[in-house]
């Protein structure tokens, strides 16, 4: 999520064909991109539903049969991976193994704005989309990762039955491993640090309606929230405020506490009503 916030993002979204019916006004307005993201959502109170679904279905180029090969192979990968296991003498030595192996097959381009179908597509990810793949992958390999959200980032980490914290850095595949306690915990202050410095700085979308710094954990759910957040801020740099509108009410759908998913939609909700007004 770095700087999602602070730049005008230059994507072209093309419109959608929208499984739902068209509506001017923006009250009840929750229209899907795809059946697929119809399905999901209509699922989305089970609590077995594959947070998987809700990071692909917003792209309408996924239909039920390309989620079921992407999820197929995430699942052969895994499996890959487990097999590597036994050759490491701690978990600390194999975690960092499927760290740079992740890197290598999968993160290969970071951009600013990316959503996380097009790490399969062309390999290209940021730091939400980045971590949903680590996330989904270390679940897999049977690890409980803590996802944590800041206002601009995300990043995980991983405690070891050894008691052993380490830290996964998505956007940087270099030194992006860390399992230093003191080094994670530098790196961590060096994410407070950078919020502080950009809140108080920024007159932009990145403070709208307060300047409180964000550090929390969430769940992969909440995270695939605001990979639909990220999409929406997007919109709203295109001033597209009838399409951030429906994306955050989705993003709300997956994380209803999140304070600033819920600031947006007032914000979006606003802009568009004014617009219509403004229209006729």
């Amino acid at each position: 999520m770095k700087g999602s916030l602070l730049v005008i993002s230059l994507l072209l979204f093309k419109s959608h064909s929208l499984v739902g019916q068209n509506i001017p006004g923006l009250s009840y307005c929750l229209l899907f991109d795809s059946n697929l993201e119809k399905e999901a959502f209509q699922n989305s109170s089970n609590n077995d539903c594959n947070p998987l679904i809700f990071l692909l279905a917003y792209d309408p180029r996924i239909d039920s049969v390309r989620y079921t090969n992407v999820r197929n192979e995430l699942f052969a990968y895994a499996q890959k991976l487990q097999t590597k296991r036994s050759k490491f003498k701690d978990e600390s030595k194999f975690l960092r193994y499927v760290f740079y192996d992740v890197h290598k097959k999968y993160l290969k381009h970071y951009k600013h704005s990316e959503t996380f179908s097009n790490i399969f597509s062309n390999r290209e990810y940021n730091c939400v989309s980045g971590t949903a793949l680590y996330a989904c992958l270390l679940s897999q390999l049977g690890y409980r990762p803590n996802i944590y959200e800041t206002r601009y980032h995300i990043f995980l980490t991983v405690t070891l039955d050894s008691g052993d914290c380490i830290l996964f850095e998505a956007t940087d595949p270099a030194h992006g491993f860390v399992n230093d306690f003191e080094k994670v915990e530098e790196r961590v202050a060096s994410y407070l640090e950078n919020e502080a410095e950009e809140v108080t700085k920024q007159e932009s979308l990145s403070a709208p309606f307060n300047k409180d710094i964000v550090f929390k954990s969430i769940s992969l759910h909440e995270l695939a929230a605001l990979h639909y957040y990220n999409v929406a801020v997007d919109f709203i740099n295109q001033e597209n405020y009838y399409e951030a509108f429906r994306v955050l009410k989705k993003a709300h759908l997956l994380y209803p506490d999140s304070k600033r998913i819920q600031d947006f939609i007032t914000y979006t909700h606003l802009k568009y009503e004014s617009e219509l007004s403004s229209a006729f």
